[in-house]
């Protein structure tokens, strides 16, 4: 229903570790960023410096204590509130099952209260903000879990319905933003495509509207 965008995208597959849209699940961070599913505590900026997203700002109480004040009016599509308890849930599973998020972080102890996180680091991370930044950072409700086909419930314009490894997923408006809402379309269709000549074959069948291609493939499609 409504304005529904065709997608191919080469990168949705297990072989680029990317089998779900679960950001504590190997490099399925950057599917769930990407197509607007979960959002960070802080991203980067034009002038690629970090500043705050899903968090409001941030205070470094010693080398490795970080007290992170989150934003009030955001919700998961869930339908729970984004506090701090939230945030400490995610973080501490994140920590527990990817060892790349282990390694960069490396908290120690995390505590809520209403809306401010504290974190303790075992020794200074001082790069704790844009570690914060990667899309294994994205905050999803552990409350509402991971499904068995690795859809999550994140704070971003969209919504999974469906995700199918190596196929694609789909994507629903969400209603309840907090941020600005997506106006452009209703439905997301992502489709896995293995190359760019498949890509063509599928625009040939009228069954994409947009995926990203060559100059070369562009001109020889025209």
């Amino acid at each position: 229903e409504g304005k529904v965008l065709n997608f191919g995208d080469t990168t949705f597959n297990a072989e680029n570790d990317e089998s779900d849209v679960n950001p504590h699940n190997g490099y399925s961070g950057w599917a769930c960023i990407r197509y607007g599913i979960g959002e960070t505590l802080f991203k980067y900026s034009k002038e690629m410096e970090p500043e705050p997203w899903l968090a409001e700002g941030y205070e470094l109480v010693d080398e490795n204590t970080w007290k992170i004040t989150l934003r009030e009016n955001v919700t998961f599509t869930s339908g729970r509130k984004l506090d701090a308890q939230a945030v400490k849930e995610c973080l501490d599973d994140l920590v527990s099952v990817h060892e790349r998020a282990k390694g960069d972080l490396k908290i120690k102890e995390t505590t809520a209260d209403g809306q401010v996180l504290t974190i303790v680091t075992e020794e200074p991370v001082p790069a704790l903000i844009n570690y914060l930044s990667d899309p294994y950072g994205c905050i999803i409700d552990m409350d509402a879990g991971v499904t068995e086909d690795g859809n999550v419930s994140g704070t971003g314009p969209y919504t999974a319905k469906e995700v199918k490894t190596d196929i694609g997923l789909t994507l629903v408006k969400n209603e309840n933003y907090w941020d600005k809402e997506a106006k452009l379309f209703d439905t997301v269709s992502i489709i896995s495509i293995k190359d760019e000549e498949s890509a063509l074959e599928y625009f040939e069948r009228g069954e994409l509207h947009y995926a990203p291609l060559s100059a070369t493939q562009v001109v020889s499609q025209q």
